[in-house]
C-alpha cells in the first residue's frame, strides 16, 4: 500500500517480524490477507507485516481475500487501523496521525471516529492531544523503557499551555526527579487545579 502509515524500520517492529517469520515458517499464513484490486495490481489493505513475513519464510503462495468492491480512502486507512489493533498495536504517534487522516478523508469528528472505533471519545482526545500539542523532541522520545516517555505521562505534558513548561518537566521526568504520578499532581498545581477547597459537607 503506497499509504501505508506503519514505521517498519523500529526496532520493535523488526523483532515482531522476526517472530512472525518464524511462527510462518512452521504454521504458514492462517488469515488471509486482505487486498483490492487496482487493474492487474492487488494492493495490500491489511496483512503488509503477513505478506513480509512470508516472504521472509519462502513461502510462495499466501492465502488473500480479495474485497469485492472498491474501497475509498477513508475505509482503506480505517480497515488498515482496526487491522492492526486487533494484532500489533500501533504506537501512539502511528495511531494519531492515521486517526487525523481518517477523520479528514471520511470528514468525521473525533466522536464519529470513537463511534466506528467502539472507543470513548476522551481515549480519542488524548491520542490525538499528544500528536498535535507536543513539540517534535519530546515526540521523539515517547514510549516505554529508560530515556523514554510513557503515553500517559505525554497526555498530560500535552495539557500545558506552552512548550517550554513541557519541556521542564519533561525533562525532570527523564532525569528521574519526577513519577508520573508527581508529574500529574505538578501539572494540576500549575493549571490551577492542585488546590481545590473540600466542600463542606452535613452531619447527621
Amino acid at each position: 500500500n503506497p499509504n501505508d502509515k506503519r514505521d517498519r524500520t523500529t526496532a520493535v517492529y523488526r523483532e515482531w517480524l522476526a517472530v512472525l517469520t518464524c511462527d510462518v515458517k512452521k504454521r504458514g499464513i492462517r488469515n488471509p490477507i486482505q487486498a483490492i484490486r487496482d487493474g492487474d495490481t492487488l494492493i495490500v489493505v491489511a496483512g503488509e507485516t503477513r505478506l513480509q513475513a512470508a516472504l521472509g519464510a519462502g513461502l510462495e503462495k499466501v492465502p488473500v481475500n480479495i474485497l469485492d468492491r472498491p474501497l475509498t480512502t477513508g475505509e482503506v486507512l480505517l480497515e488498515a487501523l482496526l487491522e492492526n489493533e486487533m494484532r500489533r498495536g500501533w504506537s501512539d504517534l502511528e495511531r494519531a496521525e492515521l486517526y487525523a487522516e481518517i477523520m479528514a478523508a471520511n470528514d468525521w469528528t473525533q466522536c464519529e471516529l470513537a463511534h466506528h472505533l467502539n472507543r470513548k471519545r476522551g481515549q480519542v482526545s488524548k491520542v490525538m492531544a499528544v500528536s498535535t500539542k507536543l513539540p517534535d523532541d519530546l515526540k521523539a522520545v515517547i514510549g516505554k523503557g529508560p530515556g523514554k516517555i510513557g503515553p500517559r505521562a505525554a497526555y498530560q505534558l500535552s495539557r500545558l499551555p506552552d512548550h517550554a513548561a513541557m519541556r521542564e518537566l519533561a525533562g525532570k521526568l527523564l532525569e528521574g526527579l519526577l513519577t508520573t504520578d508527581l508529574l500529574e499532581v505538578e501539572i494540576a498545581k500549575r493549571m490551577g487545579k492542585g488546590n481545590k477547597k473540600p466542600k463542606a459537607v452535613k452531619g447527621k
